[in-house]
């Protein structure tokens, strides 16, 4: 991470801490929960054999779904053990429907070539925080307003 991203990070989490003492003197409200939906894909190995054939077309087609802003977040999950991704992997995505989340699973080069398969579910963010987009992709975290 760059001494700027460093620099903005820091301000940023500067700005949260500024905004707790508000935050946690306020009673909860279950309406005010954000019900921010996204649709979590967990890939699991199938063949693979066909992984080094088939990881370029993935990343490519990874990429584009960042860019076009349909993903949230993807990779892999290691276990207590790992050392090196080998396993299942989780892919955070943002649909309207269960159907328009399958169609975007299904065109992954690692779930059309049977390479990987997959099970999908919808997640419900109700709390959390986020000011900014890191992309993460390319090994060179960019910071966007």
């Amino acid at each position: 991470m760059t001494k700027q991203c460093s620099k903005l990070a820091v301000l940023w989490l500067l700005g949260l801490i500024a905004y707790m003492p508000a935050t946690f003197a306020q009673p909860p409200n279950l309406e005010s929960l954000a019900n921010f939906r996204v649709w979590l894909i967990e890939t699991v190995p199938a063949k693979p054999e066909q992984f080094d054939a088939i990881i370029g077309e993935h990343l490519e087609y990874q990429f584009m779904l960042e860019r076009e802003g349909i993903m949230f977040a993807a990779g892999p999950l290691l276990g207590p053990e790992d050392t090196a991704p080998s396993g299942p992997g989780l892919i955070a995505i943002r649909a309207s429907s269960l159907e328009e989340a399958k169609r975007i699973a299904d065109a992954d080069p690692m779930h059309s070539s049977g390479t990987r398969t997959y099970s999908i579910r919808q997640w419900i963010i109700n709390e959390g925080s986020m000011k900014v987009t890191i992309r993460l992709s390319g090994q060179n975290p960019m910071i966007f307003e």
